[in-house]
C-alpha cells in the first residue's frame, strides 16, 4: 500500500474475478468508510487500486472489462502492463482487451512483484457441492488445482510481499473440506489471524437466500498491536469481537467456531432479522419492458415447462414476498433448486408487464383469484416439498409466470444496478469516491447473464466483510 496526501491507496488482486463482485464490494466498503471519515473530520480517503484480476473465462473477462476501466484511481490493468510500469516505463499505456489467465500458471515472482495489499477470491465451488464418500476427493478434483497452486505460492512468498488482507468466499461446506484444511494451515504458518463466517443476504436485508462461507485473514493482527482508533470509532471492541472466534486449533468446526453475524457493523444473526425489515421483491424488479428485454416473451416460462412433470417444484414468489431462493448457474435450464420465478398479476400482459404489477403492489392488493391460490404459491423450503402432479390445476399460469431478468437478479445479489431511466451515467461521483454501476454488455444473452450471476457472490454481504477487514487491517 502506498499513501498520498489525500488518499490511502488500497492495491488489490482479484482471483477468479468473474464479473467483478469482489471489486464492487471493495468499492462499496471504501465509500462507507470514507463517509464516516468525512463526518469525523478525517482528510485521508480510501481509494482502491486494482493491480490485476484473473479469470479463465473470456465471457467473464468481457463483462469485467465492460464495467471497469484502467483509470489511475480505480481501474484494473493487466499483469504485463503493471510489470512494465514497475520496471520504470511510466506513461499512458494503450488499453488491450483483458485476456483469460490460468491461475495455476501464475508464478511466485509475479505475485511478489505485484505486492498487493489485498487479495480477494471465490475459488470454484463445484468440488464442494457434490455428495461423495471419499474424504480426499476434493483435493483430487481438477477444479481445485488453481486454488492449491495459490496455497503453495502463499506458503513460499517472501514475507514482506504477503498481502495484508485476504478474503475468500465459497459454498457452505467448504470449511469441512481437505482443501480448506490446507488453506488454513498455510494461513496460520504465515502468521495470519484467521476467522470464518457463515452469512446470508437476508442479514443485510436483501430478500434472497444465498448462504455462503467466508474466510477473512489479516496478517499479524493482535489486540496488543491494535490501537483504540479506527474509522468505525470502536476499534478495540471490534477487534475483540473478531478475535473471539479466531482459528487457532483443529477443532474449530466441531466447536462451531464460525461467526454467523457481524454485529459491530449492524449485520445481525439471521434469526434476529424480522421479515418486515426486508424489502419486498417489487423493489428489485425492472420498471418497464425496456428494462427487462426487447423480447419480453423470452422471460415467461414456456408452456412446455409448465406442462412438464418437474414443474411442481418451481420456487414461486410474488412481488409482495420478502424471500427468494438462491439463483444458480442452471437458472432457466433446470427447475428444482435453481432459483425463484415470479408470479404475475393476472391483469399484467406481455406488453405491459410491470404497469399493472407495480400499481397493484403499491395498493397492497395483489389480485389472486382466491386466498388458496396465493397460499399455494408461498415459497416452500426444498426439504418440505413433495411431488404434486396437480399442483397447478385450475390456475392459468401462461404469461403469468416468468423468470427474473439478469438485472433483477443482479440487484438481489447486491450489485449496484440502475433502472433504465437512471442509466444516463455509468458511475456516481461525489467528494468521497467514484461508485460504479453494474451492467452487462448489450450482446450478452439472458442465459449467459443467468450463468454468470449464478457463479458470482452477493456484493452487499461481501462489502461488510471488506469493511471489517479494512477497519482492522489499516487501523486508521
Amino acid at each position: 500500500m502506498s499513501n498520498s496526501d489525500s488518499a490511502h491507496i488500497l492495491s488489490y488482486l482479484e482471483f477468479y474475478s468473474g464479473i467483478g463482485g469482489w471489486t464492487m464490494a471493495l468499492e462499496e466498503a471504501c465509500c462507507q468508510i470514507n463517509q464516516f471519515a468525512l463526518k469525523t473530520g478525517k482528510t485521508k480517503m480510501l481509494s482502491p487500486k486494482c493491480l490485476s484480476s484473473f479469470d479463465h473465462s473470456d465471457l467473464c473477462n468481457k463483462v469485467y472489462e465492460y464495467n471497469f476501466t484502467d483509470d489511475k484511481e480505480t481501474g484494473c490493468c493487466s499483469l504485463d502492463e503493471f510489470l512494465r510500469k514497475t520496471n520504470g516505463k511510466e506513461g499512458t499505456i494503450d488499453r488491450q482487451p483483458k485476456k483469460s489467465i490460468a491461475i495455476e500458471r501464475l508464478t511466485q515472482k509475479k505475485l511478489q512483484n505485484l505486492n498487493a495489499f489485498i487479495w480477494m477470491m471465490s475459488p470454484p465451488c463445484q468440488p464442494y457441492t457434490r455428495q461423495h464418500n471419499k474424504q480426499q476427493e476434493d483435493l483430487l478434483d481438477p477444479r481445485t488445482k488453481s486454488f492449491l497452486h495459490l496455497c503453495e505460492i502463499l506458503h513460499a512468498m517472501e514475507f514482506v510481499t504477503l498481502p495484508k488482507i485476504i478474503l475468500m468466499e465459497n459454498v457452505v461446506g467448504f470449511e469441512t473440506s481437505s482443501s480448506c484444511q490446507r488453506w488454513r494451515n498455510v494461513l496460520k504458518s504465515r502468521n495470519y489471524c484467521v476467522t470464518h463466517f457463515h452469512l446470508n443476504p437476508t442479514q443485510v436485508l436483501i430478500p434472497n437466500d444465498r448462504p455462503r462461507y467466508y474466510c477473512l485473514a489479516i496478517l499479524g493482527l493482535s489486540l496488543e498491536s491494535h490501537g483504540n482508533r479506527g474509522p468505525l470509532g470502536k476499534s478495540e471492541a471490534l477487534i475483540s469481537w473478531f478475535l473471539s472466534k479466531q482459528d487457532i486449533n483443529d477443532q474449530w468446526v466441531k466447536s462451531q467456531n464460525i461467526h454467523t453475524n457481524i454485529n459491530p457493523l449492524g449485520v445481525k444473526e439471521e434469526h434476529d432479522v424480522k421479515e418486515t425489515e426486508l424489502e419486498s421483491i417489487s423493489h428489485f424488479l425492472d420498471h418497464s419492458n425496456d428494462d427487462i428485454t426487447t423480447a419480453a416473451d423470452r422471460l415467461f416460462v414456456s408452456k412446455k415447462k409448465l406442462d412438464s412433470t418437474a414443474s411442481w417444484c418451481f420456487d414461486i414468489v410474488t412481488p409482495l414476498d420478502r424471500r427468494s431462493a438462491c439463483f444458480t448457474q442452471s437458472y432457466g435450464n433446470f427447475i428444482r433448486g435453481t432459483g425463484s420465478v415470479l408470479f404475475l398479476d393476472k391483469y399484467s400482459t406481455p406488453n405491459v408487464l410491470q404497469d399493472g404489477l407495480l400499481e397493484s403492489t403499491k395498493k397492497k392488493r395483489f389480485k389472486f383469484s382466491s386466498v388458496s391460490e396465493a397460499d399455494r404459491f408461498k415459497l416452500v423450503p426444498a426439504h418440505e416439498r413433495v411431488f404434486d402432479r396437480k399442483w397447478s390445476d385450475g390456475i392459468d399460469l401462461e404469461n403469468r409466470l416468468r423468470y427474473f431478468s439478469g438485472m433483477e437478479i443482479a440487484r438481489l445479489m447486491g450489485f449496484p444496478v440502475l433502472f433504465m431511466a437512471q442509466k444516463s451515467h455509468s458511475s456516481t461521483h461525489s467528494g468521497l469516491c467514484v461508485k460504479k454501476h453494474f451492467s452487462f454488455p448489450p450482446d450478452v444473452s439472458i442465459k449467459q447473464q443467468w450463468k454468470l450471476l449464478g457463479n458470482s457472490l452477493n456484493v452487499k454481504v461481501a462489502a461488510k466483510l471488506v469493511e471489517l477487514s479494512i477497519s482492522l487491517g489499516l487501523n486508521i
